[in-house]
């Protein structure tokens, strides 16, 4: 069985100060060491990281990869109020990382089998990319993508997205809160995730889930679309959906195809408010946060992988 080695990633007293540092120390060939690298970011502040980070380099395999995830207690997802937080970028709330820089892919899994989880990434620069994927075991579960002006969420090539929200903000350009692009049938698979447009943005732009190449199947199951409307819709630009495609929810008319899915709802009606937060607050919760308990349990759990 191989051995799991963990190091600790941050700006304090810790292993490696920042995540580049951390993955250059273990661009080496996992598979003859036996070995599981994980990198558990604590935090003790932003990570900024400028042009981003590309998992690349590693030999791994399906038992020897790679995974940049956080330690227990440091993410948002695990945050003590993590049911009642407004579901968007904040870094109080657990470990953040930002890029301003034009073009960057934020967190760049090339190399096969590496995964991330329980991140948060705050993307404000034109061409900004949170995280994209380049080979079918790749997977994130578990994260957010918070993105501002012309800036994507999720870039799909090939791999696997487990609960994870896009939210895009963009009020004047076409961007997507999950693209998927390049790889034929069934090569980007989508479970549980959310792709959501604030409502009270002006502008009607982009899509919340879209595919970017021709002859496209990708998979989405259990996922959420709302605000992309007056843009190119939820589920826009596949022709047909891969097997299993169902139990999706959107506002716009059609999502894909599946005999479960939702649409045309009420995008006021999807989402919880809450009296504790300040009205702004309250609004985002609503917009990014969980969905009501009447349309969550028609289109959640079913399977997913």
């Amino acid at each position: 069985m191989p051995t799991t080695v963990t190091n600790s990633i941050g700006s304090g007293a810790r292993d490696y100060a920042t995540i580049a540092l951390w993955e250059d120390a273990t661009d080496i060939n996992l598979v003859s060491a036996d070995e599981v690298r994980v990198g558990e970011c604590y935090n003790d502040s932003e990570f900024a990281l400028g042009a981003g980070v590309s998992l690349a380099g590693a030999t791994t395999d399906a038992t020897r990869y790679r995974h940049l995830t956080t330690a227990s207690g440091q993410s948002f997802a695990d945050h003590a109020d993590k049911l009642t937080n407004p579901l968007k970028y904040d870094q109080t709330k657990g470990v953040g990382l930002a890029s301003s820089t034009y073009g960057a892919t934020v967190l760049y899994l090339e190399e096969d089998y590496s995964r991330v989880s329980k991140l948060q990434l705050n993307v404000t620069a034109n061409a900004n990319i949170g995280i994209r994927f380049e080979n079918a075991n790749n997977s994130a579960r578990d994260c957010l993508v918070d993105g501002t002006y012309r800036s994507y969420g999720f870039d799909i090539s090939r791999g696997t997205c487990v609960n994870c929200i896009a939210i895009v903000r963009s009020t004047g350009f076409a961007v997507y809160g999950f693209r998927f692009f390049y790889y034929g049938s069934n090569a980007q698979k989508v479970y549980n995730c959310t792709a959501v447009r604030p409502s009270d943005l002006a502008g009607t732009v982009g899509a919340g889930f879209r595919g970017h190449s021709v002859g496209l199947t990708p998979i989405a199951k259990n996922c959420a679309s709302f605000g992309f409307t007056g843009g190119a819709g939820g589920f826009a630009n596949i022709t047909t959906w891969g097997t299993g495609s169902d139990y999706n929810a959107t506002d716009s008319a059609s999502a894909t195809a599946g005999a479960n899915d939702l649409t045309s709802l009420t995008y006021a009606d999807q989402y919880e408010s809450d009296a504790r937060f300040p009205s702004q607050e309250r609004q985002r919760y609503r917009e990014c946060g969980h969905p009501r308990s009447d349309q969550h349990e028609r289109f959640r759990h079913r399977g997913a992988g």
